[in-house]
């Protein structure tokens, strides 16, 4: 009986090292995930912060002279 016992206890060991090993995988993947979605939001708002008034800036001073 203790050597049944005993197999059982190392599938179960098994088993719970390659839940931990995909668990790993997945987390990993969610923080890829997360900073992907996080510098594709940030991006485009530094842009809109830094470059679009720069190119009002420019677009007004094209039209200084016509008025």
């Amino acid at each position: 009986m203790d050597q049944n016992i005993d197999e059982r206890l190392t599938a179960q060991d098994e088993q719970l090292k390659a839940i931990m090993a995909s668990v790993k995988k997945t987390e990993k993947y969610i923080t890829v995930s997360v900073w992907i979605n996080v510098l594709m939001f940030l991006l485009p708002l530094l842009a809109i912060l830094f470059v679009v008034p720069m190119f009002i800036r420019s677009y007004t001073s094209s039209l200084e002279g016509l008025l």
